[in-house]
This record gives C-alpha cells, structure tokens and sequence, in this order.
C-alpha cells in the first residue's frame, strides 16, 4: 500500500474537519465527535455534512480520530484542532481557512487590513497560546518533550499558511506539514492578496532564522485550480509542490475561486488512495493521468474511474463507485497481501499495441481496458481484468 498517498488523504480529511463548529455543545462528548456534527443543523452551525463530507468519510474520521483540543474560528480567521488517531496514537495539528471570505472580501483594502491584523496575532503568540492549551508546550514555551518529532501539522488555504508558520516557529515538534492550496496562489482576488501578504510580511521573514526541514513539507494544490505549479512564482516556498487532479468547477473561468474548495481536493484524494493502496508503485502524476482520462465530460471523472477500477478487480468490488466505499472493501485483501503483484499502469503512457495481443496477464488486462475505455490497465492475477 502507499502509504503516502493515505497519509495525505488523512490530512486532507483533518484539513477539512477544522472548518466545523466543534464547540457546538453537542458535537463532542469528551474528546469523541458525536452523531449530532453530522447535520445538526444550527444559525451560524457548521457541521460535517454542509461542509462537504460525505456519511462515509464522516464515519471514517468519526470512528478513527479523537478531538483533544480545538480553537473555534476568531474574528481575525485563526482557529486549530489538535486531532488524536485512536489507533496509532498519531498526533494532527490541523488549522483551519478563513470562513470569511464572503461578500466583504471583495475589497483589496479589508483583504489587507485582516493581514495586518492576523499577523499582529501570529507576532503576539496567539498559536503558542493554543499550543499551550493543548499542553504541546510548557508554560514558558518550550515544546513538550513527549511531543517532538510527532507533530503532523495541516491546513487549507490559509490554513495551510498558519500550519507553515507554526512550523516555521516550532520546528522541533514537525513530523510533516501538508498543506492545501496553500502555497503559489496566482489568482488576483482580494483573497490571494490577504495570503500572498501574509506569507511575504510575516512567514517568510520567520522562515529564514528556522531551523525547519524542508524536506518534511509538502504542498498540494488543485489542478484545474487558482494556483501556480512553479514554486517559485511567487517566491520561495519550503517543501514540494504537488498537482493534484480535481474536477473543474470554475464554470470556465467565470469563478475561479470555486476550484479552490477543499471539498474537491478531499473527493480526488478519496480515490487518489484507493490506487495507492493496491499499487504503491504509482506516483501522484500517474494517478493524475488515470483521472484525467477517465470521462470525456466534466464533473465525471472520479466517480467512473472508481467504477471502473471495481469492475476491473471484480467479484465484489463490481460496480462500487464510492472510494471511501472502494478503500474499505480492499482492506481485508490488502492486508492478507491479496493484491500484492498488482501494477496500475496509466493508458497514457503505454504503447499497447503489440501488449494488447499477448496472450498474457499483461495482454489480457490491456484488451479488456481498451474494450471497456478506461484509462488504466489493472494487472493483477485473479482480476476480473
């Protein structure tokens, strides 16, 4: 299994997770997320479901992690949850992205006024304050020593840019920063502006006396999306820099801000680990390349490429086209080592014409590909391909 590809799924799922009410006096008992965040619905309430989740990625982080401290969003757009993984023991610190970017962000002037304002707070100590809280830091400000090296630290948008910065100022307790259409914005909003100031007046001056290991960070962003591939674009920023395939909802430019959700990001992602888990071979280009071929319409492409990955392992895996439904059917196999000779091989980059007339697994899998129009191969003995 790659288990990279799941690990950035998590963090996406946690990325997203820190955008719902979880002060709400009853979506948490304790440090448990309670059935009530599903949908409860509530003035100025945000719950799993109206934050695009679906039940079953709900149930997923439900049942898999726990809250052990949790900043609802301020006034000046910081707020951060510190996710328990019940299982492992894994510590996520995730922040969340502004939820303010309404109507009243159309002005460039109240972009730049919450800038200041949020950097005054950073330069103030208000994430040594959360960190604090959530005992990852003594009272004078050290880390705790049970806590360095564990810190998996995530955030969208400008969540992502608090995640850096916390980073940046507490390089001794990182394990990991994923961030998500964070970093090389190049989409001339008000919104672009507010994180584009941030980073330049306030992180990147941090960065350069910070001991961080770039190579522990890692930026993702959505492709078709308001970012820019080049890390450099808009100057430095630590870490790769990772495409990821979404379904465009930009209506051909007319929003092109809505590419930015995380919702689409979390959705590619689903599926993203579904091929991860039965070929850790694959890159995040090669899974790109599938997706990208897998529906000659828009806003089609997961969901038929799922579907055609269960109708290429067949049995019961035929005609699943959920990947969070897909995942967890795979589980029990993949941990038996069931799919272990599995290889995925994108349609894009094979010549296929002398393959597809073996008389071979290799052979076999190409014919039925090409005959049922998937943009994949699934090789694998005991597929249905």
């Amino acid at each position: 299994m790659s288990r990279n590809m799941d690990v950035v799924y998590q963090s996406a799922l946690l990325s997203a997770a820190t955008y719902v009410s979880l002060q709400h006096q009853d979506f948490l008992v304790g440090e448990a997320i309670t059935d009530a965040a599903w949908n409860r619905r509530a003035p100025g309430v945000a719950t799993f479901s109206g934050r695009g989740f679906t039940r079953r990625q709900f149930a997923e982080l439900q049942h898999a992690y726990r809250v052990l401290c949790h900043q609802p969003d301020t006034s000046a757009g910081f707020s951060a949850t510190v996710f328990e993984h019940i299982g492992s023991g894994e510590l996520h610190l995730a922040f969340g992205g502004s939820t303010a970017f309404g109507e009243e962000w159309q002005d460039v002037a109240l972009a730049q006024e919450f800038a200041d304002r949020l950097a005054a707070l950073l330069r103030d100590g208000v994430v040594d304050d959360f960190l604090r809280a959530a005992e990852l830091l003594d009272a004078a400000g050290n880390a705790n020593p049970a806590y360095i090296g564990r810190l998996r630290l995530t955030g969208h948008s400008l969540g992502g840019h608090l995640a850096l910065w916390a980073a940046v100022e507490h390089p001794e307790l990182v394990m990991r920063v994923d961030t998500f259409n964070g970093a090389g914005m190049s989409c001339s909003t008000p919104v672009m502006l507010l994180l584009e100031t941030l980073w330049r007046d306030t992180i990147l001056p941090a960065l350069s006396a910070s001991s961080l290991d770039p190579a522990r960070v890692h930026n993702y962003y959505a492709d078709p999306g308001p970012q820019a591939a080049g890390a450099g674009a808009f100057g430095y920023r630590p870490g790769e820099h990772v495409a990821l395939f979404i379904e465009d909802h930009s209506e051909e430019g007319a929003k092109p801000l809505e590419n930015h959700a995380m919702t689409y990001l979390l959705e590619s992602l689903a599926l993203y680990r579904v091929f991860g888990a039965i070929d850790a071979s694959l890159s995040f280009e090669d899974v790109a390349a599938i997706l990208e071929g897998g529906s000659n319409i828009n806003n089609g492409s997961i969901a038929a490429t799922a579907s055609a990955l269960g109708d290429a392992l067949g049995g019961d895996y035929a005609g699943l086209d959920d990947a969070v439904a897909l995942f967890d059917a795979l589980g029990p196999d993949i941990a038996a080592g069931a799919w272990n000779d599995a290889r995925i091989k994108p349609l894009a980059d094979l010549d296929m014409g002398a393959a597809a007339l073996e008389n071979s697994v290799r052979g076999s899998s190409y014919r039925f590909a090409l005959q049922n129009l998937h943009s994949f191969a699934l090789l694998a003995r005991g597929a249905a391909s």
